[in-house]
């Protein structure tokens, strides 16, 4: 009787493993750029200039209101000085999405905290736990407070702003976490 070796499985669980892996990296530089309140230009040591999208949050559109408020403030919290890049993931549009720190500082909960972004529940199942529930009651309490964008009566989240913008109207996909 002829045993069959357990290379494919074997080479199949590496794989899974290296695909995890190549996500779950570090990057760390300097701003080059703002490009609005949840995207930045990160000039890193490891790979160059590289385009982040900051994990957790969706900020106002440039043309929407706060939108260049937003894209300022993030600009102060990180401008002139090292970032630590958590990177997540890539998106779509080839973007690296990743939780993005400055010293010990969380910019992406500090953006959601002083009510300059939503916490992007879409993408909350992506988040470690402690971090969704960090977000969403950085959100709330923001809310409660009338902090940053939340001292307009009824802020338009960004995803329904893009969406009206759309010549064919999307629906909104709601987390499953």
């Amino acid at each position: 009787m002829r045993v069959k070796p357990a290379l494919p499985g074997l080479v199949w669980l590496l794989l899974l493993l290296a695909h995890g892996a190549a996500d779950a990296r570090d990057l760390t530089g300097r701003l080059q750029r703002a490009i609005d309140g949840d995207t930045i230009d990160v000039q890193t040591v490891e790979e160059g200039l590289v385009r982040i999208r900051l994990a957790g949050i969706d900020a106002p559109e440039k043309s929407q209101a706060f939108g260049r408020v937003a894209g300022a403030k993030l600009r102060v919290l990180t401008m002139d000085r090292p970032l630590l890049v958590q990177v997540v993931k890539q998106d779509r549009y080839g973007r690296t999405v990743g939780n993005v720190f400055s010293g010990q500082e969380d910019v992406g909960l500090t953006m959601v905290k002083e009510g300059y972004a939503w916490h992007f529940k879409r993408y909350a199942c992506e988040q470690a736990r402690s971090d969704r529930t960090l977000y969403a009651d950085a959100e709330l309490d923001a809310r409660q407070h009338r902090r940053g964008l939340w001292e307009q009566p009824d802020p338009t989240p960004p995803w329904a702003f893009r969406k009206t913008r759309r010549r064919t109207p999307t629906q909104e996909v709601k987390s499953k976490c």
